[in-house]
């Protein structure tokens, strides 16, 4: 791992990890659920993304079918955004500041893939 992807790695689960404590302090548990909720589904969701971006990428430098890996992509795609529109509806089920501690988590992910790929263009 290069350092820069260390070190965001390690800030971005500093910053996740106060975000979860603190919706804990602010709203209990449903505060903290739902803030690692965000976090980790959203974070899981991108990580398969980028996985599965990768492998594309090396099929089309490979020269391959490509056919495969055009599905494998759009195969992500409609598995990821499903999974956070459910993880969004059972943290809305369960009332309270749940949602709006899964929309914080959600938008920290963004927000650091966004810092991170500014950083290391």
């Amino acid at each position: 791992m290069k350092p820069i992807h260390a070190r965001w790695l390690a800030v971005f689960l500093a910053v996740a990890l106060g975000l979860i404590v603190v919706c804990w302090l602010r709203w209990g548990s449903l505060g903290a659920l739902g803030s690692a909720t965000g976090v980790v589904g959203t974070g899981i969701s991108f990580a398969a993304m980028r996985w599965g971006l990768s492998v594309l990428g090396k099929l089309m430098e490979s020269g391959d079918d490509t056919r495969s890996g055009g599905c494998l992509g759009m195969l992500m795609l409609m598995v990821k955004l499903p999974v956070v529109i459910g993880l969004g509806v059972w943290m809305s089920r369960l009332g309270g500041a749940a949602l709006g501690s899964f929309l914080a988590g959600m938008l920290l992910v963004y927000f650091a893939v966004i810092g991170w790929a500014h950083a290391t263009r």
